[in-house]
C-alpha cells in the first residue's frame, strides 16, 4: 500500500525538487549579473561641501558697506571752533581735543583734531572706543584698504586656498595668495606692500614713530591719522604723511 502511495507521488516530488534547483541557480546568476553591473558602474561624484560661504571683499558702496553702525559711516568732521573755549555744554568740554573717528575707505579708526563744537557722530574718546562702536564682522576678510581681489576670465574671485568646498585657482601675476579666516584670496602685491609701509613707517632718523599703548593686547601701535591736515600729532613731533596714513616723528 505505502509502496502504492509512493509511486503516485514520486512524479510529484521530483518535479518540485526541480523547481527548487532552478529558482536557486536563477537567483545566484540574478545576483551574479548585479554585481557584475555594479563594478562597471562609474564611482560616485565626491560630494560638495554645503557650508555656506561668506565673500567679505569690501566695497565702496555705503549702501552696502559691511559696518553695520551707521554713525561708523558718517564722515570724518572736525566740527568748528566753539564761541567760547573751556565751557562744558552737556557735559563736554569745547576746546579743541583729539577725537578719533572710523574711515570706511581703510576700515581703520584714525585720530583727528576735533575743533570742540558741531560735527556729526562719528568721533570718540579713544582708538578702542572706535573699533568698540565700530567693529569689523568676525569672518570679515579682504585685501588692505578695501582693494577688490583678483578675478578669474568668468568675472569670479579667485580663491587660492580654503575647504574642499572650493574651486582652487593660482593667483595670477601681481597677486600674492592671502589667507582669510575660512579662505584665502588673490591680493595686489604693489598694494599689500604700500599698505604694510603705511602700516609700519619708519621715521627719516631711524627712530620709531610716535606710539601709544594698545591697552586690551598690553603692546605699542603706531599713532596714525589719515592726513597731516587733521593736525593729529602732538607737540614736538613732526607729522609725516605716506600714500595711505599720517605718523608723527620726533
Amino acid at each position: 500500500m505505502n509502496s502504492k502511495i509512493f509511486s503516485l507521488f514520486y512524479p510529484l516530488i521530483i518535479f518540485n525538487l526541480i523547481i527548487i534547483i532552478c529558482t536557486v541557480f536563477i537567483q545566484l546568476t540574478l545576483a551574479k549579473i548585479s554585481n557584475d553591473v555594479s563594478l562597471c558602474k562609474p564611482p560616485l561624484s565626491p560630494i560638495k561641501s554645503t557650508i555656506p560661504l561668506r565673500v567679505t571683499t569690501p566695497s565702496n558702496n555705503n549702501h552696502n558697506s559691511i559696518i553695520t553702525n551707521p554713525i561708523c559711516r558718517q564722515p570724518k568732521d572736525r566740527g568748528n571752533v566753539c564761541i567760547k573755549e573751556n565751557e562744558v555744554i552737556n557735559g563736554n568740554e569745547t576746546n579743541p581735543k583729539i577725537k578719533w573717528y572710523f574711515d570706511e575707505e581703510t576700515l581703520q579708526c584714525l585720530a583727528f583734531k576735533y575743533n570742540g563744537c558741531g560735527g556729526n557722530e562719528n568721533k570718540f574718546s579713544s582708538i578702542f572706543e572706535c573699533r568698540q562702536k565700530c567693529p569689523l564682522p568676525m569672518d570679515f576678510g579682504g585685501c588692505s584698504g578695501n582693494k577688490p581681489s583678483a578675478k578669474n576670465s568668468k568675472g569670479q574671485q579667485i580663491f587660492c586656498a580654503g575647504h574642499p568646498g572650493l574651486e582652487i585657482e593660482m593667483c595670477p601675476n601681481g597677486y600674492r595668495c592671502q589667507g582669510m579666516a575660512f579662505y584665502s584670496i588673490c591680493c595686489d602685491v604693489e598694494n599689500e606692500e604700500i599698505y604694510s609701509k603705511n602700516f609700519n613707517p619708519k621715521c627719516a632718523n631711524g627712530k620709531q614713530p610716535y606710539q601709544i599703548l594698545d591697552e586690551i593686547n598690553n603692546y605699542n601701535i603706531t599713532y596714525l591719522g589719515k592726513s597731516c591736515n587733521d593736525q593729529f600729532c602732538p607737540l614736538n613731533t613732526e607729522c609725516v604723511e605716506l600714500e595711505i596714513f599720517s605718523h608723527c616723528c620726533k
